[in-house]
């Protein structure tokens, strides 16, 4: 049976309208001598990807537990084994989401024990069962958070549900209108 691939985009408006008042998208840069545009491209991937690869958290003295700095989106993605929290880098706040379940409405499946992680430069993901794979690919576009469910989950329904449980506490000043 096929793959069913089932993504969401978790992405700051805010750093998208950065993104481009900068001039990063339209941005071209030409190859040094000596080198393809093909070439220059190729290096300038492995550069970006590696520019925001996720690495062992330091207090992650008793689990398993790895970070993500976006420089782009000035913010620091954390991953626990549980899901992913999201602090900017002048703090103030935090948020998150923590992989509950999946399935057919009515049919969800919970997601329980200890997961497998497997980092891959700016790619972090969780392989909790032999049919789920929950993913994050750390860009300057943005977080990218997804899921890959090798196989139909019992139930009968059109679409699949992803419950997820918030993380993480959003404050802000509060302000009087």
């Amino acid at each position: 049976m096929g793959r069913i691939i089932i993504r969401y985009i978790a992405r700051s408006l805010v750093g998208l309208a950065a993104v481009a008042a900068s001039g990063l998208v339209s941005g071209v840069e030409r190859a040094p001598d000596g080198l393809t545009a093909s070439e220059w491209s190729q290096i300038r991937a492995a550069y970006e990807r590696h520019r925001y690869s996720a690495v062992v958290e330091p207090s992650a003295a008793a689990r398993e537990a790895y970070r993500a700095h976006n420089l782009q989106q000035q913010w620091l993605t954390r991953f626990d084994g549980r899901g992913f929290v999201v602090e900017p880098d002048q703090g103030g706040w935090a948020w998150g989401l923590e992989f509950a379940g999946y399935g057919f409405d009515g049919a969800e499946q919970a997601v329980e024990g200890k997961v497998a992680i497997h980092v891959d430069n700016n790619r972090v993901s969780y392989r909790w069962s032999d049919a789920v794979e929950e993913w994050y690919v750390n860009e300057a576009k943005g977080l990218e958070h997804g899921f890959t469910v090798g196989e139909r989950p019992p139930g009968r329904c059109r679409e699949v549900a992803v419950p997820a449980q918030g993380q993480g506490v959003v404050t802000g000043p509060r302000r009087r209108y």
